[in-house]
């Protein structure tokens, strides 16, 4: 189905301002709607990349500024791990359309996405996300950093 690029726009808008809670439930919605080459299309186009990069700097960020009191900041790490596996499903899902992978600095997302997979405080199940999807579709001189 594909959706007028108006709605795909708010819903770019809304994963890059919202709470984590509400990005776990958007970023689902637009991994859903970008099957479809016209909607990644619109989404790409709605600067998807820049919302996705607010969802990675959360987690990376909040997981520094979190490690030394873990337990009083549980809930809000479990929904900021929740909202970065969403938009690491998301990301993969965009990673299949040529348009947005060229628009998109992968070795940024790398450093991003390395920086969660390093944090001691996010989520195992979330880590498993962000493994799985950004390296194997990074070109190779970027893999070579990676280590």
């Amino acid at each position: 189905m594909v959706m007028d690029s108006s709605f795909i726009s708010r819903l770019t808008e809304i994963l890059r301002t919202s709470s984590p809670s509400l990005q776990v439930k958007d970023a689902s919605v637009l991994e859903y709607l970008v099957t479809l080459e016209a909607n990644a299309a619109a989404a790409t186009s709605a600067g998807i990349e820049l919302a996705l990069d607010v969802v990675f700097r959360k987690g990376s960020t909040s997981a520094h500024n979190m490690d030394n009191h873990l337990e009083q900041y549980a809930v809000q790490v479990e929904e900021i791990s929740l909202a970065t596996a969403a938009a690491s499903r998301l990301l993969a899902k965009m990673l299949d359309f040529n348009e947005f992978y060229q628009r998109i600095d992968a070795a940024y997302f790398i450093l991003l996405l390395r920086n969660i997979l390093k944090s001691s405080i996010i989520l195992l199940g979330t880590k498993d996300w962000v493994a799985t999807y950004m390296p194997s579709k990074a070109p190779v001189q970027v893999l070579m950093r990676w280590k």
